[in-house]
């Protein structure tokens, strides 16, 4: 074997075609090529994931809710949240199923086969997300105002403050990102508004700590409460405590890496 061939790397070669015009030529890096196709195989099991996982929970919420919690708008908005999660993740598998990902639109960055029916589809996924969003803080939101019911006036009040605050500047990051993203879509543009996802990447992260720690500050005075009066049995309540600790961390540990 000549000293030409052993240097040759079949992995890192490059792939030769043509543009749509017949005559410019594309090129492609295997390399390049391998890390396209491996993410998006890595994001559809992601997304499937999650579509099987939000189905499962919806079932389990509607199963073991007490007949006289079905009637709260919070079982509603909780009921809502997890259909629009499914439905999301749904979209976004169909987003990596069809023309917008294949190879030849992506590296020659030439959308003009996309039908309008994709068009709808992709615009209809970043309608969704933000509609989950908006679920989810509003859940949030609801969910603290029950458990702030017994703190003093002022406390209460201070507190709610800032939750609609946190709340109110997720949603609208996230209403200004469906709004970019959607006119980049029709447009076949690249999508550059990085300011707009990255405030609605940090408000929402900021926002699942802060409810989070809002929820684990009132379960841990509930457990020293029930402590001093001789309940010390290890239940539903310390674990609540442990999961909205964890769910603390993960967030702002994966936005920051």
């Amino acid at each position: 074997m000549s000293t030409a061939n052993m240097s040759f790397d079949p992995y890192s070669q490059n792939l030769t075609g043509l543009m749509a015009d017949g005559t410019t030529s594309l090129i492609i890096n295997m390399q390049d090529l391998d890390y396209y196709l491996f993410y998006n195989a890595k994001v559809c099991i992601n997304y499937g994931a999650q579509l099987g996982a939000s189905i499962v929970m919806f079932v389990v919420v509607l199963a073991t809710t007490r007949e006289n919690k079905r009637r709260s708008p919070l079982f509603f908005l909780n009921l809502l949240s997890l259909a629009l999660s499914a439905l999301r993740s749904l979209l976004q598998v169909l987003y990596y199923t069809d023309q917008w990902t294949e190879v030849y639109a992506n590296f020659a960055d030439d959308y003009s086969s996309i039908t309008q029916s994709e068009h709808a589809t992709s615009v209809a996924s970043v309608v969704i997300i933000a509609l989950f969003v908006l679920s989810i803080e509003l859940s949030l939101l609801m969910q603290t105002q029950v458990v702030c019911i017994t703190l003093a006036k002022k406390r209460r009040l201070a507190v709610m403050v800032i939750s609609y605050v946190v709340a109110s500047l997720a949603i609208i990051f996230r209403t200004i990102l469906m709004i970019g993203n959607a006119i980049c879509i029709m447009k076949n543009e690249s999508f550059d508004w990085t300011w707009a996802l990255d405030g609605a990447l940090i408000t929402e992260t900021v926002s699942v700590w802060y409810f989070c720690l809002v929820f684990i500050i009132k379960l841990g005075i509930t457990i020293v409460k029930r402590k001093k009066m001789g309940l010390k049995q290890f239940g539903p309540m310390q674990i609540i405590c442990i999961m909205g600790g964890c769910t603390m961390v993960i967030p702002c540990k994966y936005y920051v890496t």
